[in-house]
């Protein structure tokens, strides 16, 4: 493209220094267009120009080849015709010997995602475009918003990760307070540190035959706790407990989780006594019930043999009747145990 006696191009060269021109004629048909401008096109732009571009700098200028020369060497700006509606921000220069009009200009962007929406890179403007300064400002801005972007996605995960763990530590929290069995934190040399709202109320605790305080209590079982695995038992009032103590050794303190076993040990009360009863009724079946069955038994012979006579013996009759009461005592006996 030879532009004056004194400059010579090639396309090539000029599309390096001009990658959006638009060369225009006499009848305003686009005789050609930098690489780069084609790129914002579904189709290279071919036809009139203002088929494909609009003046809005300045305004209200004819559509005519002449109105055009009369905008030379003046800042112009001109929307594209494209679903982007994009701007070229430029000058139009008269070319004399050829009697055409050439705009160079380039694209004003407000953010690199308008570029990338070009398919355009960095490369598609020229070197000495002032625009590649604020696309690599735009650039860097953008780096920094998706690291800003993921740093808040982080703080987020985050932030939802601890209120788990806050609610998980409530939940841990409520449930001590919440459960029904008593809970003890003791110093190692007995001091009630914490206790739950189940443990408040124990006032005293009957160990072994005799009654402690609370605060009592604790330094004994802390002196005479050979196993903090071995279960103990103690009572309050009519309930009766058994403990199991955990010693935490990296806070130096003894956990000690307490559970209601009255109904368990009023069971196995329950169950002694039956076992007792049973052992009774065995004796009895075998000492006291055989007796005076063997005697019953044998009368019966007796009466069995002499029944050919008129009347059965007295003393017969006497053992037998005895024999039956005592027979019905020892029943009436079990019968009372069971």
């Amino acid at each position: 493209m030879s532009v004056d006696p004194i400059f010579s191009f090639n396309e090539d060269q000029f599309n390096q220094l001009f990658p959006f021109y638009i060369l225009i004629n006499q009848d305003l048909t686009i005789q050609s267009c930098g690489n780069s401008l084609k790129k914002i096109f579904e189709q290279p732009p071919e036809r009139l120009f203002y088929d494909h571009f609009s003046l809005k700098r300045p305004a209200n200028v004819p559509a005519t080849f002449v109105s055009l020369c009369g905008v030379c060497k003046q800042l112009v700006i001109v929307e594209v015709n494209n679903a982007f509606n994009d701007i070229l921000r430029g000058q139009f220069e008269l070319l004399q010997n050829s009697n055409q009009l050439l705009f160079i200009g380039s694209p004003w962007f407000d953010n690199m995602t308008e570029v990338k929406q070009h398919k355009l890179t960095l490369h598609d403007f020229a070197f000495h475009d002032p625009l590649i300064d604020l696309l690599h400002v735009l650039k860097t801005k953008d780096i920094v918003n998706d690291d800003l972007k993921q740093l808040l996605i982080t703080l987020h995960r985050k932030k939802s990760e601890l209120k788990k763990a806050t609610d998980e530590i409530r939940d841990i929290a409520l449930f001590a307070l919440q459960n029904p069995d008593p809970l003890f934190r003791i110093a190692t040399d007995g001091r009630v540190l914490m206790s739950n709202p189940a443990a408040d109320h124990i006032a005293y605790f009957n160990f072994e035959g005799n009654r402690y305080c609370r605060e009592e209590f604790w330094k004994l079982i802390v002196r005479i706790q050979t196993s903090f695995d071995t279960p103990f038992e103690a009572a309050y009032e009519n309930k009766i407990y058994s403990f199991v103590c955990r010693y935490i050794a990296d806070h130096n303190y003894i956990n000690v989780y307490g559970r209601d076993v009255t109904e368990k040990e009023e069971v196995k009360h329950d169950n002694r006594h039956k076992s007792m009863v049973l052992a009774k009724v065995a004796f009895d079946q075998t000492h006291l019930i055989r007796a005076p069955l063997a005697n019953i038994l044998g009368l019966i012979n007796l009466l069995e043999m002499n029944k050919s006579e008129d009347e059965a013996d007295p003393a017969v009759l006497s053992h037998l009747l005895q024999s039956a009461k005592k027979l019905d005592a020892v029943i009436n006996e079990i019968v009372n145990l069971i």
